[in-house]
């Protein structure tokens, strides 16, 4: 699973990223990114590959894994267009490491 691997490197590198950004739509940028190769990551675990929009990851990644329902709030933040008024940097990276966690658990409970 050397794609799964890769992928959450990367996602890894780009959350770190992501942190250090003061800019919001900088820091929304680089999680998004790092989600989106999460996400990708999750899909390649199980052997399936959507290489589509945001949204349409998260969908294929409910199908396969229809507990991401619990996470789905936190992912839509990270949606393109999501209006992020009165939402501060603590609050989006608490949620992007909401995510994380949540992805990583799904995939060290799998191997």
């Amino acid at each position: 699973m050397e794609l799964v691997e890769d992928l959450v490197s990367r996602a890894d590198e780009l959350f770190s990223l992501g942190e250090t950004e003061n800019e919001i739509e900088k820091l929304v940028s680089k999680f998004r990114d790092g989600i989106v190769n999460l996400l990708k990551a999750l899909l390649a675990y199980h052997q399936q590959d959507v290489d589509e929009s945001f949204s349409q990851l998260v969908k294929a990644c409910l199908n396969v894994e229809p507990d991401l329902v619990e996470i789905e709030m936190e992912l839509q933040m990270f949606a393109p267009g999501i209006e992020l008024a009165g939402v501060d940097k603590e609050e989006l990276i608490d949620s992007a490491n909401e995510i994380w966690d949540w992805v990583i658990d799904v995939l060290d409970q799998t191997e």
